[in-house]
């Protein structure tokens, strides 16, 4: 009732996904409709590829915290399973296609904690990146295929016309996998769907021209 109350009245109200038109139809909010994110409609990055795995993750932990994120931005709630779960992952992923991996933080002070301990577990070359935001988009471009969680990490990959395989702790990834189809491919946040990291980015690898069309 308050989230139809809250929405009525709006001029027009638009979501990104399938789920999210559903929930507020059923909520009442019937003239909902569908659309992009606006993020897509910025420019595509003039950028070239490079022989290179991006990788931008996230700290995550499924049960919900009690403090605010602003409390907590400066450690890493990841466990530690899961860690070893992403290297192993990407160590594997940079076998099959003989690239290095470079780790772009969308959130600096945040994701790079992670990054940190993804990274030193890994026997291929690495990089770490803490661009600032005019930056973020190019750094994701410059790669052949992009290991993202982050939601917007994925609409960077969509613009630079990159292929993706998308870790998907949050449903507003599953939406977004939809679009891509076999161009970006998605694992589930677990321990076993994580052990498809690897041969996942190659597979992704052999898509790379459906990008542009979903787009």
């Amino acid at each position: 009732v308050q989230v139809r109350r809250a929405l009525r009245g709006a001029v027009g109200v638009t979501v990104r996904d399938e789920g999210s038109l559903d929930l507020l139809r059923s909520l009442g909010v019937e003239d909902a409709r569908l659309a992009a994110d606006l993020a897509v409609a910025l420019p595509s990055p003039d950028v070239a590829p490079a022989d290179v795995i991006c990788a931008c993750l996230r700290p995550w932990r499924p049960t919900r915290g009690l403090l605010p994120v602003s409390t907590r931005s400066r450690s890493d709630i990841t466990a530690e399973p899961m860690v070893a779960r992403l290297a192993e992952g990407l160590d594997d992923a940079a076998a099959r296609t003989g690239m290095p991996v470079r780790f772009v933080a969308l959130q600096p002070g945040w994701d790079d904690r992670l990054h940190e301990r993804v990274a030193e577990r890994l026997s291929c070359a690495t990089e770490l990146v803490s661009p600032p935001a005019d930056e973020v988009v190019d750094q994701v471009a410059a790669s052949r295929v992009v290991v993202a969680m982050r939601y917007h990490a994925g609409i960077a990959a969509v613009l630079a016309g990159r292929p993706s395989v998308l870790i998907g702790y949050d449903p507003k990834l599953d939406g977004l996998a939809a679009v891509l189809g076999p161009a970006g491919t998605l694992l589930a946040w677990d321990h076993a769907s994580l052990g498809a990291l690897g041969p996942a980015v190659p597979a992704a690898l052999a898509h790379a021209d459906r990008v542009a069309p979903a787009l």
